[in-house]
């Protein structure tokens, strides 16, 4: 994997910038502005033939993910350490005074094998695994509220939580459709939310003389008998139904065992081959556990493959597992770029792979990488070129549906001269923030328009990516004002920029709100209203999916603000009397009314629809008619209304 799919990267040139990033990230925070930006999703292969979703999330979600991560392991340690290494083996805590999240894993297995071991040689000779499908992506968003909630964890922490993962796992960016179930897989802190929920199969009373021991979702019993296996198995299916996750009924099983190591996963045993000087025979051990070039053990595997000697006997191996087992294709792909050269046979196999059909887009991905990584000879560079370019197309780039491949896809026909400028410009504009953040760091300086310009792109991964090509390549900053990352970060290396632009906050509310851009210069038309302005905003922006009684009041109000600014700004003076009265006396006849039409229209109509609702008054201020609650199939119409008085307020105070 190409250094953890750039991720170093970014949080290198975030710390370079860290102090500009952390102030304004702290802002958005205290100020309830901050919103989670969405994931990229990379599919990978599993053995069953599915497909495992990976998510990258920006610097950004990262460290507010992990920072909310810290809280819940704090709750969480007083409740869990007394089950450290006798009921549970991974994702342990190792507290804040440890330099580290978790404590080593390798002890954690190392420790779940001996305890199998110490029961089994205490007669407890009947074993049962429980295994649970898709464990991360079938967690409840409300069960795991429940537990948080159950364990300390401050509310808004809790909220804030289930917000993120809402948006974080929608795995379409293009009908984006935000579930009520699942935590990201990928990010450091998910192992530790999930034992939030899993600790509920750890509480549960056991029976005597039954041995029970768990490493995250991989439960194990052992028992002098079977009935009381069964039981226990019972009980486990019990607590599924409670909480919301599902067993693998193919994998729950009673047997009995004769020999223990037959059933542990370990690792340790693979260090222990050694010759007579000590040194471990690698490719040996490979062959050992790969007969007929299919694989027995897949720890010894993957452990042997990626220290055994890189030279074509590894690569050749590696090939023919590949066609048994796809999903090694990682394994292979390292090899071959450890080695540093295509043969002829990793030249014909890689030719014919990516010009066959595969559901997998990660396995063409990390094939073109290699391609990418190794210096082909002018001939094959061709080749290959013709191959990536007539198979994946300018156009499939930008829409394929997997963030890695577009970037590499981008990367290897950049590197081998094959994008005419239309197609760099078309797909730079991909909408995968990973792949703009990527792009932006293969750009070469014959490309410094195209660098510039991500600078003003919306995420800051993107925006810091952009800056770090500037200043490896000795590109000129540009002249117009700056986002205030990229210009902090220009300013760290000693270079001169003409300051900093710091999105409108407002702007970016009404964006989420409305689902479109908004440039207005707030600051010039709401003066003192502006600080107001935002926070009444930011409970809009949050009732959208919460409270749409409360939305349509929320945007009135706002509104009430806007009126209130351009009167003062068209008068002079202060706006007399209440909002409604001004609005609702008949004043289509009045200055501001004949100067603003439009928004006058607007404004009444929103004004009407809120008063007539339950969350505004019981009755009709005019029908005294009881009022009617405001639905979310009227949403639309009122958003067409407030985007007629942002379109005006636009060619009045636009943002410069």
């Amino acid at each position: 994997m190409k250094d953890g799919y750039g991720m170093r990267n970014a949080y290198h040139n975030f710390t370079i910038v860290e102090g500009a990033f952390l102030s304004s990230l702290f802002s958005d925070l205290r100020t309830d502005t901050y919103s989670p930006s969405t994931s990229c999703k990379i599919f990978l292969p599993k053995a069953s033939g599915g497909l495992r979703p990976y998510t990258l999330l920006t610097v950004r979600d990262q460290v507010v993910f992990q920072a909310l991560m810290n809280i819940v392991a704090e709750q969480l340690y007083p409740k869990v350490k007394a089950g450290y290494y006798t009921k549970t083996f991974g994702h342990l805590y190792a507290g804040e005074d440890s330099p580290w999240f978790y404590k080593k894993w390798s002890e954690g297995y190392r420790k779940f094998n001996n305890t199998a071991r110490t029961a089994f040689s205490d007669g407890k000779n009947f074993m049962a695994s429980f295994d649970l499908v898709a464990c991360y992506d079938s967690i409840d968003h409300k069960v795991l509220r429940y537990y948080l909630n159950q364990i300390g964890v401050p509310k808004d922490a809790t909220e804030l939580i289930s917000k993120c993962l809402s948006v974080w796992t929608s795995t379409d960016h293009e009908e984006r459709i935000y579930q009520g179930h699942g935590i990201p897989q990928g990010p450091m802190g998910s192992g530790l939310l999930s034992e939030v929920v899993l600790m509920a199969f750890d509480s549960e009373k056991r029976t005597h003389g039954v041995t029970y021991i768990r490493y995250v979702d991989d439960i194990w019993f052992f028992a002098k008998n079977e009935e009381d296996l069964r039981v226990e198995l019972v009980r486990m299916d019990k607590i599924c139904k409670k909480i919301g996750l599902f067993p693998q009924s193919s994998k729950i099983n009673i047997r009995q065992v004769k020999d223990i190591e037959t059933e542990l996963k370990s690792v340790s045993s693979v260090g222990e081959d050694f010759d007579e000087d000590g040194k471990v025979d690698y490719f040996s051990v490979l062959k050992s556990v790969t007969p007929s070039y299919r694989i027995t053990d897949i720890s010894k595997f993957r452990y042997s493959s990626a220290r055994a000697k890189a030279d074509s006997l590894l690569v050749n191996r590696l090939w023919r597992i590949f066609k048994n087992h796809p999903t090694t294709y990682s394994q292979l792909c390292t090899a071959i770029m450890r080695r540093g050269k295509l043969s002829d046979v990793c030249k014909k196999n890689i030719k014919v792979l990516l010009e066959r059909r595969n559901p997998y887009a990660d396995i063409h991905a990390s094939f073109i990488e290699v391609l990418c990584k190794l210096d082909l000879n002018p001939e094959d560079a061709q080749v290959f070129s013709s191959i990536v370019k007539g198979r994946f197309g300018t156009g499939q780039i930008l829409r394929n549906s997997d963030a890695r491949l577009s970037a590499v896809v981008f990367e290897f026909l950049y590197k081998n001269k094959r994008l005419t400028d239309g197609q760099k410009k078309f797909i730079c504009r991909s909408p995968f923030w990973y792949s703009r953040r990527e792009i932006a760091r293969f750009l070469s300086n014959e490309d410094s328009l195209l660098i510039k310009s991500f600078l003003a792109d919306e995420m800051p991964d993107v925006q810091i990516s952009a800056a770090e090509s500037i200043v490896d390549h000795d590109i000129q900053i540009p002249r117009d004002s700056l986002r205030s990352l990229p210009d902090a970060y220009f300013k760290n290396f000693g270079l001169k920029t003409s300051g900093s632009a710091e999105p409108c906050k407002i702007n970016l509310m009404l964006a989420e709100i409305l689902n479109r851009k908004v440039r207005i210069d707030w600051k010039s038309l709401l003066g003192r209203h502006y600080k107001q302005a935002l926070m009444v905003l930011v409970q809009c922006r949050a009732s959208t999916t919460t409270n749409i009684g409360a939305w349509i009041c929320e945007l009135d109000v706002f509104n009430e603000m806007v009126v209130r600014s351009l009167f003062e700004r068209n008068t002079g003076s202060s706006l007399v009397g209440t909002y409604g009265s001004v609005i609702n006396q008949n004043q289509s006849g009045s200055p501001f009314a004949i100067t603003h039409p439009a928004i006058f229209r607007a404004c009444v109509a929103i004004h009407e629809r809120r008063v007539s609702t339950p969350t505004a008054h019981a009755y009709g201020v005019k029908s005294k008619l009881p009022t009617v609650t405001f639905k979310y199939q009227e949403v639309s119409k009122y958003k067409k209304k407030q985007n007629q008085i942002i379109n005006s307020l636009a060619s009045i105070y636009p943002e410069i």
